[in-house]
C-alpha cells in the first residue's frame, strides 16, 4: 500500500502489479513459517508481534474479530516502514496485512490498486464481524435488511435504491470444496454503489487486482460492471466442470454396480437447481439496471451492461438444458446400475450351477450304498473322474447353446 508498504525487491513479484494477489494463498501451516522467520537484526520482529499474528492466520476472518483484530493489523501496518529485517519476513507481513478483512483499493490508469483508506475508492469487506457491519452502516447509511442480505445464500438477487446510494445484491458460486461431495453450492455478496464510491461485502475474497478480469476500468460504475461479469464468468466456469464431471460419472455408470456414482449425479441435479435460480434472479437485477434511471450509464457502460446481460442469459439457457439433460437420464442411469447388477448375479448364479453338476456326481459316488460297479476297484475313480468331466462339458455346451 502506498506509503504504508515497504518497497519490496523486485523478484517477490516477478513484475506482475498484483502484488500480493498473484501469488498463491499460502496455507496457515505456511503462513506460521513465514512469520516465524527471524529477521537479520531482530528490529521490527518481536515476540509478540509474531505471536499476535499467528492466531490472527489461524482463525482467518471469522476470528480474531473487533478492537483485537484491529489492533493486531494497525499494528502490523506500523511496522512495516520501519522494519529492517530481511525481505521474507517483510513478504510475510505484507501478506498479513493484505488478507485482513477490510481491503482498501482506488482506480489507477485503468486498473485496480491498493490505496490508503483516506484516498479510497473501493472498500472490500470480507467476512466482516458484527462491529464491523455496525460501522460500515453507521458510517454510511446504509440500510441494515440489505447489507446482511449480501451475506445471507437464500436470499434472491435485487436491485436496491436507497437515498444516497444504490445496493446490488447478486449471486456468485461458492468455491467446490471435496468435502461438498458434487454439490455446488450458491453464495451471495453486495455492491453499494455511492456518488464517488463502492463498498463491496462478501463472504470470500475477490481477486480485484486481477487484470485479466478487472481492466480498463474508468468509472467506478464500469468497476461495478465488471464485478457482475465477473460472477456470470464464474458460473460459466462452473458450468463448464459441472458437464465434465457428468460425462466422467456417465462412463464410469457404464460399468458399475454402486449407488454412489448415481449419488453424486443426484448431487449435481440438485446443485444445477440452485445455479438455475440464482442466475435467473441475477438477469432480474442485469433486466432493471438496464431500465434503471437512478444509475447514468455512459455508451460505453450500456454496450457493457448489454454483454454481460447477453453472457448471462446464455449462461441460464446452459444450466437450463444441462438440468433437463441430467434430470430426464437419472432413470435411464439407474436401470443401467440395475441392469449391471442383474447380470452379475446372472453370471454367479450359473457358476454356482456349473459347480453343483459335477459336485453331485461326486457326492453321489460318495454315499455308503451298494452300486452297479465295484466301487472298490481301481478302474472305478477313472469312471467317476469320466463322468464328472463328461457332465461338465455337457453343461458348458448347453450353456454357450442357449447363451445363458
Amino acid at each position: 500500500m502506498p506509503g504504508s508498504r515497504p518497497a519490496l525487491n523486485s523478484h517477490f513479484f516477478s513484475g506482475h502489479s498484483m502484488a500480493a494477489e498473484s501469488f498463491s494463498k499460502p496455507t496457515p501451516t505456511f503462513m506460521i513459517c513465514l512469520l516465524t522467520v527471524s529477521c537479520s537484526d531482530g528490529s521490527g520482529c518481536s515476540s509478540g508481534m509474531v505471536s499476535g499474528a499467528v492466531p490472527g492466520i489461524l482463525t482467518g476472518p471469522s476470528g480474531g474479530r473487533g478492537a483485537q483484530a484491529k489492533m493486531m493489523r494497525d499494528k502490523g501496518k506500523r511496522n512495516l516502514n520501519n522494519m529492517k529485517g530481511s525481505n521474507v519476513v517483510k513478504f510475510a507481513l505484507y501478506f498479513f496485512y493484505f488478507l485482513s478483512m477490510i481491503k482498501y483499493y482506488q482506480l489507477q490508469a485503468g486498473r485496480i490498486v491498493a490505496a490508503e483508506k483516506g484516498v479510497a475508492q473501493i472498500i472490500m469487506l470480507v467476512n466482516p464481524g458484527q462491529e464491523e457491519i455496525n460501522t460500515i452502516i453507521k458510517d454510511y447509511q446504509m440500510d441494515e435488511h440489505t447489507v446482511s442480505s449480501a451475506f445471507d445464500t437464500e436470499e434472491l438477487a435485487r436491485l436496491e435504491y436507497e437515498d444516497n446510494h444504490t445496493a446490488i445484491i447478486f449471486k456468485k458460486p461458492k468455491s467446490y470444496n471435496a468435502q461438498d461431495r458434487f454439490i455446488f453450492r450458491i453464495s451471495s455478496f453486495g455492491v453499494f454503489i455511492f456518488e464517488n464510491k463502492v463498498i463491496i461485502l462478501s463472504d470470500t475474497d475477490l481477486p480485484l487486482m486481477d487484470e485479466k478480469r478487472f481492466f480498463r476500468i474508468t468509472s467506478l460504475n464500469m468497476f461495478a460492471l465488471k464485478l457482475l461479469n465477473y460472477s456470470t464468468f464464474h458460473f460459466s466456469e462452473h458450468l463448464r466442470i459441472i458437464s465434465r464431471v457428468n460425462d466422467e460419472l456417465e462412463a464410469k455408470l457404464v460399468t458399475s454396480m454402486e449407488n454412489k456414482y448415481l449419488l453424486y449425479m443426484f448431487g449435481l441435479c440438485k446443485s444445477l437447481v440452485y445455479y438455475l435460480d440464482a442466475i435467473n434472479s441475477n438477469q432480474n437485477v442485469l433486466r432493471k439496471l438496464q431500465n434503471g434511471r437512478n444509475i447514468v450509464f455512459t455508451e460505453v457502460e450500456k454496450d457493457w451492461l448489454e454483454d454481460i446481460y447477453i453472457e448471462n442469459s446464455q449462461c441460464l439457457s446452459q444450466t437450463e438444458n444441462l438440468s433437463n439433460v441430467l434430470a430426464s437420464m437419472m432413470d435411464a442411469r439407474a436401470s443401467i446400475v440395475s441392469n449391471n447388477l442383474n447380470t452379475s448375479m446372472k453370471t454367479l448364479n450359473v457358476l454356482t450351477i456349473g459347480i453343483m453338476v459335477p459336485t453331485f456326481v461326486v457326492s453321489s459316488f460318495s454315499m455308503n450304498i451298494k452300486y452297479p460297479i465295484n466301487t472298490e476297484a481301481d478302474w472305478s475313480f477313472w469312471i467317476i473322474i469320466f463322468l464328472v468331466i463328461l457332465v461338465t462339458i455337457g453343461f458348458l455346451f448347453l450353456h454357450k447353446r442357449n447363451k445363458w
